[in-house]
């Protein structure tokens, strides 16, 4: 544990940190990579808009030993709702991975649903222009400087 002008954190969590970011990726990537750079420079971001990539990913990860995410972060559409069930499935190499699902409503069924797909936590994109910055800044807050992220 360790402290930045009197705030605890877990410098671990910083370690070998990759996040996998699944979105549809309808603003500037270079937008999103300068908000990752300047919220979580520590941090490796991937980005992919597409599941198959995504499992291409953590397949290869796997496979050589890599490591693997520290978190997900997944901007949920209707297609992407099979993928989190079975990747938050028991019998998944990958269902201990923290799962954060992305999304643009507050309706208390919609969230209820992310959860009972299995995901860690839901996060409400700002509905103002870019909401990276924003985005990446609450991952870093909570996700990185309050909580231990699995190893």
């Amino acid at each position: 544990m360790a402290t930045s002008q009197g705030h605890i954190y877990f410098p671990i969590n910083f370690q070998q940190a990759r996040l996998l970011l699944i979105a549809d990726v309808t603003t500037d990537p270079i937008e999103i990579k300068a908000a990752g750079r300047q919220c979580l420079p520590e941090v490796e971001l991937v980005i992919t808009a597409d599941l198959q990539q995504a499992d291409t990913y953590l397949k290869e990860w796997l496979d050589t030993s890599r490591t693997l995410p520290k978190l997900i972060l997944l901007e949920l559409t209707e297609d992407r709702k099979q993928w989190l069930e079975e990747l938050k499935s028991s019998t998944s190499p990958y269902h201990n991975l923290p799962l954060i699902v992305l999304g643009g409503s507050t309706d208390k069924a919609e969230i209820r649903e992310a959860y009972e797909l299995g995901c860690s936590a839901y996060l409400v994109k700002s509905a103002e222009g870019s909401h990276w910055f924003q985005t990446f800044g609450s991952l870093r807050r909570y996700w990185w400087e309050t909580v231990l992220l699995p190893g």
